[in-house]
């Protein structure tokens, strides 16, 4: 049940994704809209979203900058790094250590990231505001997925091989 509970999470997270992408390619829908005003806004958001001199704390700033120079793309929000995605590698344990220093994190991902190994699994699984991870195509184990997901909680999506079925 958990499974079918966690799939649909997912799904939602996905399908409010596309519905986002699809409202900003083809605009608002109002026809008074000018579109290239609109594209403006949404990229000064985004700019606001990944400007890590919001960070207020000096040591998770620290942090947000090696993992952005590793190759992450960093999200703040509220003056806190809430999410860290590594998509084409880049992460190593030695990176992830930066981890540590972002309290507020929500959702992280390290897809195609197999320098990243068990070495990690005790400063991910202490994030515990953490309610996504993302561990496909990582160097971390069944048993260390399994260990961030008990630590975590059941509410906690970890998308790992050995996950699927908790």
């Amino acid at each position: 049940m958990h499974t079918i509970t966690s799939r649909l999470r997912i799904g939602h997270r996905l399908l409010v994704a596309s519905l986002t992408a699809a409202l900003a390619i083809t605009g608002c829908g109002d026809p008074e809209a000018n579109v290239e005003t609109e594209s403006e806004k949404d990229q000064a958001s985004m700019d606001s979203y990944m400007d890590l001199s919001t960070i207020t704390d000096p040591n998770e700033m620290k942090a947000a900058k090696a993992l952005k120079a590793a190759g992450a793309n960093v999200f703040v929000s509220e003056g806190s790094v809430i999410e860290v995605g590594f998509y084409n590698g880049g992460c190593d344990d030695a990176v992830a250590a930066n981890l540590k220093l972002t309290p507020n994190l929500k959702q992280l991902s390290f897809s195609n990231c197999p320098k990243l190994t068990d070495a990690s699994v005790d400063t991910i699984a202490g994030l515990k505001k953490l309610t996504a991870v993302v561990l496909t195509g990582s160097g971390i184990t069944d048993a260390g997925a399994k260990k961030i997901k008990k630590a975590l909680g059941k509410d906690a999506v970890v998308s790992h091989p050995a996950t699927e079925m908790m």
